[in-house]
């Protein structure tokens, strides 16, 4: 994914819609952040990340504000730098998860 957006972009592509909101009510803090991230960089790029790295840091931002997080909680437990693989099913709803 670019590491680069322009306002507008950011608006366009990461902003969260009345469904987004739906699915992270239940959620707070990290947790919340995380999985907006995750939902968006879905539909942008129509695969989950591999790497907290992957998430361009002006969208963090901007997630971080929309959803009232800091924008440093997505790296909590994953350190930036650290490179362990981001895992979607910890993002999902209980009944989503693999057993």
């Amino acid at each position: 994914m670019r590491q680069e957006w322009s306002p507008e972009e950011l608006l366009a592509s990461w902003t969260l819609v009345e469904g987004d909101w739906k699915l992270v009510a239940n959620k707070t803090g990290a947790t919340r952040l995380g999985f907006c991230l995750m939902l968006k960089f879905l539909e942008i790029e129509a695969r989950f990340p591999e790497f907290v790295e992957e998430f361009p840091q002006p969208a963090v931002e901007y997630v971080a504000g929309l959803v009232k997080v800091p924008a440093a909680e997505p790296a909590r437990p994953l350190r930036h730098g650290d490179r362990r693989r981001l895992w979607p099913c910890h993002y999902l709803p209980a009944p989503h998860r693999r057993r």
